[in-house]
């Protein structure tokens, strides 16, 4: 058990650590993966996008997709990285959340996290420091 769950992510990575007590070194928990993000749209899409036919008459033209395909990776591995948090939270692991992210992966990490867990969130952090040492890391937490 430790205070505090640390989530340090960008879209294609994240590192999770368990906090006892500030500027004491963290555990790291997990490192997460997914080479989704890490891919060009191009080498996510298999083929054209769907055809459709107009309701009225008879011509045909492509679907227009609603989600950009790099957004949906990110979604992917957000919520990815949401089962390992929730986890953590059900088995009463920790007592705050921290979340340390890229701006755009932020916004799409908070809005996967469940009312219960995003009630444990205490401190949001707009930077990607997924790639820093941990003790860089921590020096974010105690500012």
């Amino acid at each position: 058990m430790y205070s505090t769950l640390v989530v340090v992510a960008d879209s294609g990575r994240a590192r999770l650590y368990g906090l006892d007590k500030k500027g004491k070194p963290m555990l790291e928990l997990t490192d997460l993966v997914h080479t989704g993000s890490r891919m060009r749209g191009r080498e996510l899409k298999s083929d054209r996008p769907g055809r459709t036919i107009d309701r009225k008459g008879s011509r045909r033209h492509a679907k227009e997709v609603s989600t950009p395909i790099k957004v949906q990776e990110a979604m992917k591995f957000a919520l990815q990285i949401n089962e390992f948090i929730d986890g953590e939270r059900k088995k009463n692991n920790f007592s705050e959340l921290v979340l340390i992210a890229s701006p755009e992966f932020l916004g799409i990490l908070r809005k996967t996290l469940g009312k219960q867990t995003g009630k444990l969130v205490g401190r949001e952090i707009d930077k990607n420091l997924v790639l820093k040492p941990e003790s860089v890391i921590r020096k974010y937490l105690v500012a």
